[in-house]
């Protein structure tokens, strides 16, 4: 190759890879030195599994508040140059020692679920059924011992189990957005009834936004007294209509249709148990229908749909005309508070995409949602975020710790093609 085309390849807007696919890195670099960034070195850190303290009574009839024993733990790269994920197991004082780990950044997924005669030295009315933890682990940071506070997954009542209201893209009809579901289930050991239950969508916001900081509404989306909302909806029923029993799933579509007739990768939904009602919908007449009891309506009249940050809850029947009202700062919206103590779970999700706004740190208190929301999902139609099964077999009942990030994962849909 002449010395004129090599000067005119290493000159080039594509130079660096041209360069090296055609000339060798030392044709571009000279007698420029590469030096690759220092390594971190590996190290010793000791893990010490404790009870969060908001379940430290729990830990503590079971004699394991000074540590939890025999924890199940992976121990997973972010860095896959760190190599594969580590299954490891916790000692019988509470602690796991990590020698001469490779320096990096990981995710320690640590449980240790309560055997049945564990279960029976707990309090009346303790329903817990394991501890749980997710947490970052980065070597560089880390002390010699670092503690990974666990907090109890227990049975609850009322749950979600599978959130799937992304629209689909679908560049034809610029997005579908009424195609999606949420599962909900009894998580408990008796029947119970959604007749008159509330299904809403608090109000939320992931990022600074110019004019509309984050401190200035932190009051609407951080408020320990409850969940604001303006979109809420109510199941049909008088009282003992719509028995649910331990266990049972029920699939809430916001159009219970054949969507595949609309959109080639969609659903058919024509079998849910409910669909959402709103001003512009084809009704379903064999499926009962959840109406608007809220003060307004999402755009498009199907009733509810994801979007990039969402905070959705279910809860107790609500006289929703005795609840305190309040208008969201730089806006003229009004809201209503959903009581903290009506609120019977809640699920969070975020898209995180370059806006180059920083996060708010969070969007929902922690009463409802204990750890900040990060649980991602994306805009792929076949995907949902699901709950994952307590045991060691993930077979028993669904993991509820009041932590979407930790109980929750991305998989593919399950609602019936």
């Amino acid at each position: 190759m002449s010395a004129h085309l090599s000067s005119f390849l290493c000159s080039s807007v594509r130079s660096s890879a041209l360069c090296m696919a055609a000339l060798g890195a030392g044709a571009c670099l000279g007698d420029t030195e590469l030096v690759s960034p220092p390594r971190v070195p590996p190290t010793t850190i000791t893990l010490e599994f404790r009870a969060d303290s908001e379940d430290l009574a729990t830990a503590t009839a079971l004699g394991w508040a000074d540590g939890i024993p025999g924890v199940a733990v992976t121990l997973a790269p972010v860095d896959s140059t760190t190599g594969p994920p580590q299954q490891l197991q916790g000692s019988d004082s509470g602690t796991l020692t990590l020698d001469q780990l490779a320096g990096g950044r990981y995710v320690v997924d640590a449980v240790r679920w309560l055997t049945d005669s564990e279960r029976a030295q707990l309090a009346t009315g303790d329903d817990a059924v394991g501890f749980v933890a997710r947490a970052p682990l980065i070597t560089a940071s880390a002390s010699g011992r670092t503690q990974v506070e666990m907090v109890a997954s227990r049975l609850g009542t009322f749950h979600f189990t599978e959130w799937a209201m992304e629209p689909a893209e679908n560049p034809a009809l610029g997005g579908y957005f009424y195609g999606g579901y949420v599962v909900i289930a009894n998580n408990s050991d008796s029947t119970m009834y959604l007749d008159s239950m509330l299904l809403g969508i608090a109000t939320s916001q992931p990022y600074e936004i110019n004019g509309a900081p984050c401190a200035d509404r932190i009051a609407f989306y951080s408020d320990p007294e409850g969940l604001w909302s303006a979109w809420i909806y109510q199941f049909p029923g008088t009282g003992q209509d719509y028995p649910i029993g331990p266990g049972e799933h029920k699939v809430i579509a916001t159009d219970a249709i054949d969507h595949r007739t609309i959109i080639a990768d969609g659903y058919d939904l024509r079998g849910a148990d409910f669909e959402f009602l709103s001003y512009s919908d084809v009704d379903n007449p064999d499926v009962p229908n959840l109406v608007s009891v809220g003060l307004r309506e999402p755009l498009g009249g199907h009733g509810p749909y994801g979007g990039d940050s969402d905070v959705w809850y279910l809860a107790r029947p609500t006289d929703l005309t005795s609840l305190p009202q309040g208008i969201l700062p730089y806006t003229t919206s009004k809201f209503v508070r959903i009581p903290g103590e009506h609120v019977l779970d809640v699920v969070t999700h975020l898209l995180l995409y370059d806006y180059a706004y920083p996060l708010c740190g969070t969007y929902v208190n922690p009463r409802f949602d204990r750890m900040t929301p990060r649980l991602l999902s994306n805009y792929m139609y076949g995907f949902s975020i699901q709950r994952l099964r307590t045991g060691a077999d993930r077979t028993g009942p669904y993991q509820w710790t009041r932590s979407s990030y930790a109980d929750f994962v991305r998989v593919p849909k399950t609602a019936p093609k």
